[in-house]
């Protein structure tokens, strides 16, 4: 695990680096990751951008995202889980 990342020992969900500039990496335990739908929210809660998981590793560019705080909630109708959140800073 990067030193630099945040892990969320529920799903497995980690995203790095924290914070980031350019890019981030989202990791998603490989079990839940197929059918997977990533979404991004900044800090008012508006949605910025929603992917679907096809593999446990996505990589996102943020170089357009504005500086602040951002939510990534996990979602999947079948499955181990319904829903799950955790953030990342984009300096």
């Amino acid at each position: 695990i990067p030193s630099s990342g945040i892990l969320n020992d529920d799903t497995g969900l980690m995203i790095y680096p924290n914070p980031a500039s350019a890019q981030i990496s989202i990791v998603i335990n490989g079990e839940i990751a197929d059918g997977t739908t990533v979404s991004i929210y900044n800090i008012n809660g508006d949605l910025v951008t929603t992917l679907g998981a096809k593999s446990a590793i996505l990589t996102i560019s943020v170089t357009d995202y504005a500086s602040g705080l951002y939510f990534v909630r996990l979602s999947k109708v079948e499955g181990s889980f319904s829903s799950s959140f955790s953030e990342f800073i984009v300096n």
